[in-house]
């Protein structure tokens, strides 16, 4: 009896990739210095928007290889580690990669005058404990980009609100005239969200969520109403 001996190939170990969900809060790169400084207002809250457009705006422009040699490579344009009011105490050596201090090292450090548009004293003397920088020349770091387009991108990136571009002058910039089509441009009517201002008392906040529950869980609404759940 002739045995055959056949040579099977060992398969390959897939190698395990690490998928573990970052810890790191990624999302203060893209806030503006008002929500940093916990100074947000209703009445400027789009100011937050334009601000968040600006650091996206700044990592397309890293898709030009005269940006960036590697576009796979960009990243954000102000990549900080820490933020006010968890960044060290004013007294202490603040960090090279607080929040603050990588856009200020970007974009220079706001003016007296504009500190003293921040209502929080605290804030305030965490602005001041910055030493004073000047703005950067943002040719320098995106050499390929047009003036038009840097000029929109400064705009986009004002520490103070009222001096960031809004929402309609940024749509009539000239560096998105070759883009714009204003014949199908639509502005809506002002849309009010009332009961998000609405005052809640704890009972009744209660209440409408043991609702919400029942909206998905509709079995329960007898059980939910013999136990007493369900009275404000």
């Amino acid at each position: 009896m002739m045995i055959i001996k056949i040579k099977m190939k060992k398969k390959k170990k897939k190698k395990k990739v690490n998928r573990a969900i970052t810890r790191h809060v990624v999302t203060r790169w893209y806030r503006s210095p008002e929500v940093i400084l916990l100074q947000q207002d209703i009445k400027t809250i789009t100011a937050v928007d334009m601000w968040s457009i600006g650091c996206i705006f700044a990592e397309l422009l890293q898709m030009e290889k005269g940006n960036c040699r590697k576009p796979s490579k960009r990243g954000p344009i102000f990549p900080g580690d820490s933020s006010y009011p968890l960044s060290p105490d004013p007294d202490s050596t603040i960090s090279s990669l607080d929040q603050m201090h990588v856009i200020f090292d970007i974009i220079g450090t706001p003016s007296n005058e504009e500190i003293e548009k921040i209502n929080d004293a605290k804030a305030r003397r965490y602005l001041r404990s910055f030493p004073s920088k000047l703005s950067r020349n943002l040719k320098q770091r995106y050499p390929n980009a047009s003036n038009e387009c840097l000029d929109l991108l400064s705009q986009l990136l004002k520490f103070d609100v009222d001096k960031r571009i809004s929402v309609e002058k940024a749509i009539e910039h000239p560096f998105l005239s070759h883009v714009r089509d204003p014949d199908v441009e639509k502005m809506h009517d002002h849309v009010s969200f009332q009961f998000e201002d609405t005052a809640l008392s704890k009972q009744n906040l209660r209440k409408l969520i043991l609702e919400e529950v029942l909206e998905l869980n509709p079995e329960f609404q007898e059980t939910f109403e013999q136990s007493g759940a369900m009275d404000a």
